[in-house]
């Protein structure tokens, strides 16, 4: 899932969250539309399972991302202003 799309796919009502029951238990699943792009046919929804320990841990790798790339930057930014005096 492109995450950076979910509002957008939200609020076209093409993504969704919903509870289901899968083998007795009761779940939540990502729900997405699709549609074949030949002939503009919808598909069948594509469904995930997902927790909300599985969304917390996937924001987290994104923030660790997000810090790595600062510090990074950061770096440069030091490094480009080394290079300036030269």
């Amino acid at each position: 899932m492109n995450w950076s799309e979910y509002s957008s796919l939200k609020s076209d009502g093409n993504a969704s969250f919903a509870k289901e029951t899968v083998n007795g238990n009761e779940v939540v699943m990502l729900v997405q539309k699709s549609w074949n792009s030949s002939t503009g046919v919808a598909n069948a929804d594509s469904k995930r399972e997902y927790s909300l320990a599985d969304l917390e841990r996937e924001k987290a790798l994104y923030d660790s991302d997000i810090a790595r790339a600062k510090e990074q930057s950061d770096g440069l930014k030091k490094a480009i202003a080394d290079f300036k005096k030269v």
